[in-house]
């Protein structure tokens, strides 16, 4: 997260929303929501040092190196955390990465579907099931589910995971045709992931 917060600090702006129940952190091409009292310390003291404090309810704003610049405050606006509740489209990660340009992609593929679908690996990275505080109530994440909301007005996400404490979303990269999108056809037509979702063995 601190990365991400980083790099989208000083890239288009880190924007941070607070909609009285959690705050909504996001860059342009991935979103994390905390519900409120539960965004880990180490997070909160990442934020906190970009951004200088956190908004207050219903506020919003995007900081950047020049400051932060307040924003009309939309309460229709959705979450990660609305948009990853909403989705029903089970997705598998698979163990297909491919490079592209100047990053790699981690492929995902539709359970029903089959389609397959590329984000952008070290986002995706971010979601981390050994490092769930189940000592402390913390839940395993539920997902990837494949959503079809905007978040935040930014961008439609194409993977999302959520637990009891926070949701995280990943924008779909648009390859734009060329070699890779070929590639990603052609495999898409087989099954990507190591295991079957019916019992039936790897």
């Amino acid at each position: 997260m601190k990365r991400l917060m980083q790099s989208s600090y000083k890239g288009g702006g880190l924007r941070v929303r607070n909609d009285g129940k959690g705050y909504s952190i996001c860059g342009a091409s991935w979103a994390a929501y905390f519900f409120k009292g539960e965004m880990p310390k180490e997070t909160m003291g990442d934020l906190i040092s970009l951004v200088g404090e956190l908004p207050s309810d219903e506020e919003v704003y995007v900081a950047g190196k020049g400051g932060n610049q307040i924003e009309i405050y939309d309460a229709e606006a959705m979450t990660a955390m609305d948009v990853a509740t909403s989705c029903h489209l089970q997705m598998e990660k698979t163990p297909v990465v491919v490079e592209h340009e100047t990053c790699f992609l981690r492929v995902y593929q539709g359970v029903k579907s089959g389609q397959a679908t590329v984000v952008n690996e070290r986002h995706s990275e971010i979601v981390a099931p050994a490092l769930i505080d189940s000592d402390h109530g913390e839940e395993l994440p539920e997902g990837p589910f494949e959503g079809g909301g905007m978040i935040e007005g930014i961008f439609y996400n194409a993977v999302c995971w959520y637990n009891n404490r926070m949701a995280f979303a990943v924008a779909r990269v648009n390859l734009n045709g060329g070699h890779t999108e070929s590639v990603i056809r052609m495999i898409e037509s087989h099954t990507l992931w190591p295991a079957l979702y019916d019992g039936g063995g790897a």
